[in-house]
């Protein structure tokens, strides 16, 4: 557990991660059968609680312990699980290992709930949506009509207003606006207003760099990798309609993030 230099420390010396390994031999002392840990890591810092994630990996590969991890933090389930079981109101909607859940949801909650989302109207017909520049086939069973294509943010991929270059990918007619650009590290983040919607784009600095374009500039974008539900269920389950258009609190902070102004 990492503790031994605070043996001689009363549990109120001790900080919230720390308590927590102490917690954690205690029940292991007992050789459970099954470990239950209901967010164990909730009132943790994120630094702390990363440390005690690959602590609790660490043991459980050395004990071969069946652990069952309860937790509303997406990333830490799917950072510690060999299998996920996602609930939605009290009922599993999908189990599976974190990347078949991740890249594979069946269902719209799970997408919108496994990370950042965004979500573009289309048409579905005889078993294809077309979207953008192309039309793509959808999974069989959603029926004709409406849909909503769904594209994580790494899978929005951004090009100069009116690129020629031909892409594989879906590219929408018009053009969106760049709002705001957060870089970090060998990423960056960026918010487009594309139809009066939000859009979250995460790019490499280098692919930021060659872009050449800066806040306020408008610049094309098109969509990798898109997942297509029956717009009926979408909004049902994620209430992707209520998320049309910039909440006048989201417009005042990116006012004062783009002004400089607290």
């Amino acid at each position: 557990m990492q503790l031994g230099e605070f043996e001689d420390r009363f549990p109120a010396q001790l900080s919230g991660g720390q308590r927590q390994r102490v917690a954690l031999a205690r029940t292991l002392t007992i050789d459970p059968q099954v470990l239950l840990l209901d967010e164990p890591f909730g009132a943790l810092d994120a630094k702390v609680r990363v440390e005690l994630r690959r602590s609790l990996r660490n043991i459980h590969d050395a004990t071969g312990l069946t652990t069952i991890f309860v937790t509303h933090d997406q990333e830490e389930a799917l950072d510690l699980a060999d299998r996920v079981a996602i609930m939605n109101h009290g009922v599993i909607e999908q189990i599976g290992a974190p990347v078949e859940v991740y890249e594979g949801p069946k269902t719209p909650f799970i997408f919108d709930f496994l990370g950042h989302t965004n979500s573009f109207d289309c048409v579905i017909r005889d078993g294809k949506a077309r979207l953008g520049d192309k039309e793509l086939k959808v999974e069989p069973g959603i029926p004709d009509g409406p849909g909503v294509a769904f594209v994580r943010p790494h899978d929005i991929v951004l090009s100069p207003p009116n690129d020629p270059e031909p892409t594989q990918d879906a590219k929408l007619p018009d053009t969106a606006i760049m709002r705001f650009v957060s870089a970090r590290g060998q990423r960056a983040a960026v918010e487009l207003l594309y139809e009066k919607r939000l859009i979250e784009a995460e790019v490499s600095r280098g692919g930021l760099n060659e872009l050449g374009l800066s806040v306020g500039e408008k610049c094309t974008i098109s969509l990798r990798l898109p997942r297509i539900y029956a717009k009926r269920d979408a909004e049902k389950q994620t209430g992707i309609g209520e998320r049309a258009a910039p909440r006048p609190r989201f417009r005042k902070r990116l006012r004062s993030r783009l002004s400089g102004t607290p």
